[in-house]
């Protein structure tokens, strides 16, 4: 493939190939009996090709075929035995975190016993539809696939929750807290409310008015007075009662009822896997951690801190899930020629967009690699955004004319 990125022909491949065998054979007579003992075991990682046709068939795959594709070091993390508890694999874009993720779902199949269920989990329907695609690329025992519950964190929620209420809508819970606020005498915005509702109170699993008079606000920009805490707490009881009586709901909300209902029943699921991990909120956390018990591969964790969407940062450890000793970082990115890589992670470190143009001298940057090689990305230096976007039509239409 590092060949194919780079230019040259199938031909000029299988023609490497060929001599290199032909070197090894000349230079020391060897047992052949082992190699094909270790092919034999190494289906997944080997293929015997005997001519250019062959190599080229293998190449031609669809692209799902290389997407569930596993590098030996992302083959040791996957396919480990076992890890005495919460293990986490982080890294850059185009590392293959949910690729190692998939894999390690379908090592734990073979492993379950009768009754034994896995959760694979996100947090978005679109990454819940890409997770099941990848899914059934690698197991084709539909059966076992079948003992995998694929879906949302908050979907998982509302199943746990068995609730019928309605969760609230973008648009509505502003004016919900607005109504909540008028109630009470709140005379601060109903952005403040939904953000301390969500960044402290279901944050920190605060319970009681005294816990949250007594509770850091770190990072929340404005002190408040105990008697000020007093009046946000009732506006949220005020807030919290009049949707439970209106038959609606808030996602986060349903996490933290959730999370309740398994503390005080039996966990759900023998194993917990997670793709994107870095945008979960705590209350979704506690919940996955109350989903298995706590004991050797309950919980597997794929994400990266540098990806995150949302504005919510979580201890692990705080929340119970201790990934010391059982953590990974990937470095090698498969998606990425090494040009792009090294282009935009200087942008990322602010560099000159003058030193941009040329970066091949560098090996790594931000500690990332890729051994994919090609063509410098091409800059264009627009006057607005209007003719930036229209520079991006006419290159893109140019590229579909052509074929591509």
């Amino acid at each position: 493939l590092e060949y194919l990125a780079a230019g040259f022909t199938v031909e000029d491949v299988w023609r490497d190939v060929v001599a290199v065998n032909l070197a090894e054979r000349a230079a020391e007579p060897v047992d052949t009996s082992d190699y094909e003992t270790a092919i034999h075991r190494s289906r997944t990682r080997i293929a015997l090709v005997t001519a250019s046709d062959e190599l080229r068939d293998i190449l031609d795959k669809p692209f799902a075929a290389w997407r569930v594709f596993l590098h030996p070091s992302q083959h040791k993390v996957a396919y480990r035995a076992s890890y005495s508890g919460p293990a986490q694999v982080t890294g850059g874009p185009g590392t293959g975190k949910t690729v190692v993720a998939l894999h390690r779902v379908r090592h734990l199949l073979r492993h379950l016993r009768d009754g034994d269920r896995i959760l694979l989990t996100t947090y978005t329907n679109a990454l819940v539809a890409a997770l099941r695609s990848g899914l059934a690329d690698l197991v084709e025992d539909e059966l076992l696939r079948d003992r995998v519950d694929i879906m949302t964190v908050d979907a998982f929620a509302g199943r746990v929750a068995a609730t019928s209420r309605r969760p609230l809508r973008g648009d509505e819970e502003q004016a919900r807290w607005g109504q909540a606020a008028r109630a009470t005498g709140f005379t601060g915005t109903a952005q403040f409310l939904a953000q301390e509702y969500k960044h402290v109170i279901l944050a920190q699993n605060l319970r009681t008015c005294e816990e949250y008079e007594a509770a850091e606000r770190k990072g929340r920009g404005s002190a408040l007075s105990v008697r000020s805490r007093s009046l946000v707490w009732r506006t949220v009881e005020e807030f919290t009662s009049r949707l439970a009586a209106d038959g609606l709901r808030t996602y986060l909300g349903t996490c933290a009822e959730a999370a309740d209902l398994l503390e005080a029943s039996n966990p759900n699921y023998r194993h917990v896997v997670v793709d994107e991990a870095q945008d979960l909120h705590p209350a979704q956390w506690r919940l996955l951690r109350a989903a298995a018990p706590a004991r050797p591969d309950d919980l597997f964790l794929a994400g990266d801190p540098h990806q995150r969407i949302y504005d919510t940062k979580v201890s692990l450890k705080a929340i119970g899930i201790k990934v010391t000793g059982r953590s990974t970082k990937m470095r090698r990115n498969y998606r990425s020629t090494h040009e792009i890589l090294s282009w935009s992670t200087a942008l990322l470190h602010g560099r000159p967009f003058a030193e941009l143009a040329d970066d091949s001298h560098h090996e790594t940057l931000l500690g990332y690699r890729s051994a994919l090689h090609g063509q410098g990305p091409e800059t264009y230096a627009a006057p607005s955004q209007g003719a930036e976007l229209e520079a991006l039509v006419t290159r893109v239409r140019g590229w579909l004319d052509s074929g591509m």
